[in-house]
């Protein structure tokens, strides 16, 4: 499976949520000692994270949490799921329906065949 190429590189991308983080902060009046408070972060650490982008999963679980945008988040990477595969089909199965066919077939050129036939007479 192929992995999609983003046109955001990781560091232009850091920068993207850290601006957006500091956006929703502010929409919701918070000071980043409330929002630090919030996620149960250092200030340090959420201030640096708020300037870089940069930190680990379960700051920004933290962060998304205190902002109120933690709801969802495990969406991010939904629950994978197969292509439902097809029932292997048995020898047997495979005979039966190829007879099946050819009964049909035999049975489409019997009524053509007397169409023909009634056509002719008429």
């Amino acid at each position: 499976m192929s992995t999609p190429k983003s046109t955001i590189v990781p560091a232009a991308l850091y920068i993207l949520v850290a601006r957006r983080i500091r956006q929703h902060r502010i929409h919701l009046g918070l000071t980043q000692t409330a929002a630090a408070d919030g996620a149960r972060l250092p200030l340090r650490t959420y201030r640096r994270f708020e300037a870089t982008g940069r930190g680990n999963v379960e700051t920004l679980y933290a962060v998304a949490m205190a902002l109120e945008r933690g709801r969802g988040i495990e969406n991010v990477f939904p629950v994978w799921q197969e292509k439902p595969q097809a029932a292997p089909v048995s020898a047997e199965a495979i005979a039966r329906e190829k007879k099946i066919r050819m009964i049909l077939e035999r049975e489409k050129l019997a009524r053509e065949s007397a169409e023909s036939v009634r056509a002719h007479l008429l």
